[in-house]
């Protein structure tokens, strides 16, 4: 009988709100985290890969080393906009229960960490989030871009060996 009780009165105490509300902010952080090191990691071998396309030698276009790279490139990138977008979600998540955590404790605004900024800021409307994302999307169009020059170069060079 107890059992049947205890389901349909599913709510969580404060106390153990309380209990809850720095573990979740802890996890939130540890997640924030792992996202910037990831994100530095991932401009790390862009930059790696942008490197190699201006050491390659002339010699080596016809092997389509550029078509390579810029293929790394690309994959590079959808690879880490999945990895990306499954952190950021994450992330939300947790956002959302501190914010309902925060909700449900009646503290003041000015305690509270997700729910309402004490502090205003020029830029509110931009998260860093959206700011990795959208750089994401810019670093796979120029590796798209940068294919498609490389393979109109290998087109050039086979056409003046034709000649």
């Amino acid at each position: 009988m107890e059992d049947s009780n205890d389901k349909k009165d599913n709510k969580i105490n404060k106390r153990e709100l309380i209990k809850f509300l720095p573990n979740f902010q802890n996890m939130r952080i540890g997640q924030d985290q792992v996202i910037w090191l990831m994100y530095n990691g991932f401009w790390a071998i862009n930059i790696l890969l942008l490197l190699n396309l201006f050491l390659v030698k002339e010699q080596w276009y016809e092997y389509g080393v550029l078509v390579f790279i810029s293929l790394v490139g690309i994959f590079i990138s959808l690879i880490w906009f999945h990895i990306q977008e499954r952190l950021s979600n994450r992330l939300i998540m947790l956002e959302n229960t501190i914010k309902y955590i925060e909700r449900e404790l009646y503290l003041p605004d000015e305690l509270k960490t997700y729910s309402a900024s004490p502090i205003s800021s020029l830029f509110n409307f931009v998260r860093a989030l959206d700011v990795m994302k959208y750089s994401i999307i810019l670093l796979f169009l120029f590796w798209f871009a940068f294919l498609i020059i490389s393979f109109g170069r290998l087109d050039l060079i086979h056409f003046m060996e034709l000649l």
